[in-house]
């Protein structure tokens, strides 16, 4: 099956995968819904880390934003803030802003997929399914992105600080995942209509995003790969495989690119000196940083201005 016929493939389960979450959602009950809360979930945690249990590649990870993951086929481990919590078809995990979390497999499970609703700005949200599936490595599957008006009711219960009865917050939540999958549910049935798939994709990972905004915000900050790992609760080499693949270069190559078509901005169309220059993107030996502007415009910093504008005396 080629890559234009997996994608028409997935198109065709989607609204089958959204479906088969609503029924779980509409099911749920305090004893099914893993979540630090108790006012939302009672499920119990496994008494202690499950023997050969083993985290998926991205690790940890910590986010401002609620998450809500659904199991859909088999079962699965997920790690809340220290503590283990099975996970099956007929649960749902809630995942409050700024815990530590990560799925891992299931003792000897070969394969378990998921659903994670994962609410955005301004109205909108996403559908993420996740598969693990050995001897295969686990690998993110699709997203999609929707319009939502519940997104919104979802973000404020997790914002607000007053106390609700139990049931009362489970049922207000309870409606608005079901809100929400219904609008997934409609745009999945709409691309299942898509002949050539093209319009379901794959979208560059939030993590790829956040990385590359702050690669492009700290031009003038030393980082390391293992760092950036750090700051995002990823192993680095994982980190830098998933980032290339999005954009085609690896994260401190495409930092280094983006320093000199910014230090070539700089040179053409201000008259700061090159050491200046230098010094605002992170080189604190100015000889190193002509040099590594020579091997990437071909010439010098010196030489690219006087260039462009002829007349300038530096």
């Amino acid at each position: 099956m080629n890559s234009k016929e997996r994608t028409a493939s997935d198109n065709r389960c989607m609204p089958t995968w959204i479906r088969r979450a609503l029924q779980h959602v509409l099911n749920a009950d305090l004893n099914t819904i893993v979540a630090r809360d108790s006012e939302i979930g009672g499920a119990r945690p496994l008494p202690q880390r499950p023997a050969r249990y083993q985290r998926i590649e991205i690790g940890l990870q910590r986010h401002t934003i609620p998450e809500i993951c659904i199991p859909l086929k088999g079962r699965a481990v997920m790690e809340l803030d220290g503590r283990y919590y099975a996970l099956y078809p007929g649960r749902v995990a809630i995942i409050e802003p700024g815990l530590l979390h990560c799925e891992g497999r299931w003792r000897g499970s070969k394969d378990y997929l998921l659903l994670w609703i994962i609410p955005g700005i301004a109205g909108s949200c996403g559908i993420h399914f996740d598969r693990s599936r050995r001897p295969q490595p686990w690998m993110p599957l699709r997203t999609i992105r929707f319009p939502s008006s519940a997104t919104e009711r979802l973000l404020a219960r997790f914002a607000a600080t007053s106390r609700t009865a139990a049931g009362r917050k489970l049922e207000l939540l309870r409606g608005d995942l079901l809100a929400i999958l219904g609008e997934a549910w409609s745009t999945a049935a709409e691309l299942d209509h898509e002949s050539d798939g093209q319009a379901l994709h794959d979208e560059v990972h939030p993590i790829v995003k956040q990385i590359e905004i702050h690669l492009q915000t700290h031009l003038h900050t030393p980082i390391s790969l293992r760092a950036l790992g750090s700051m995002y609760h990823m192993n680095p080499d994982y980190l830098g495989r998933l980032f290339r693949k999005a954009k085609g270069i690896r994260p401190l190559a495409y930092m280094n690119k983006r320093r000199m078509e910014t230090a070539a901005d700089l040179c053409r169309n201000t008259s700061k000196p090159i050491k200046e220059i230098a010094l605002g993107l992170g080189y604190a030996d100015p000889l190193y940083f002509s040099r590594v502007f020579r091997q990437f415009h071909g010439q010098s910093p010196r030489a690219l201005r006087q260039a462009a504008s002829p007349f300038r005396v530096n």
